[in-house]
């Protein structure tokens, strides 16, 4: 298996966390973010921008898993999810309200 490979499943990975399905990138020249998640809109922008890099049908073109955690998008997400983990105990109950939690984007 090669690094690009390894990208594409990271990205489809993390799409499936989100969207509840597989991705479906379709020809590389109608490759987008708005055709990626069409029918898929809950994802913050974030985390559709790094799915997009990941998961490019172009392989020059394409987001390695290394080059990704020196994103933005990346350190943007690794924000949120350590502010989210914060808000819960180490058996996995809910510790308090959300003050501390970033809104997601809609």
């Amino acid at each position: 298996m090669t690094h690009t490979m390894d990208a594409w499943g990271l990205g489809a990975t993390i799409f499936f966390i989100w969207c509840f399905k597989a991705p479906t990138t379709g020809p590389e020249e109608e490759y987008s973010i708005e055709f990626l998640f069409s029918l898929c809109r809950r994802a913050p922008e974030n985390v559709k921008l790094l799915v997009y890099k990941l998961i490019n049908p172009s392989v020059e073109a394409r987001l390695l898993a290394l080059q990704a955690m020196e994103t933005p998008e990346y350190r943007e997400m690794e924000e949120q999810l350590s502010a989210a983990s914060r808000l819960y105990s180490g058996d996995g109950t809910l510790t308090g309200g959300d003050d501390d939690m970033p809104p997601l984007e809609t």
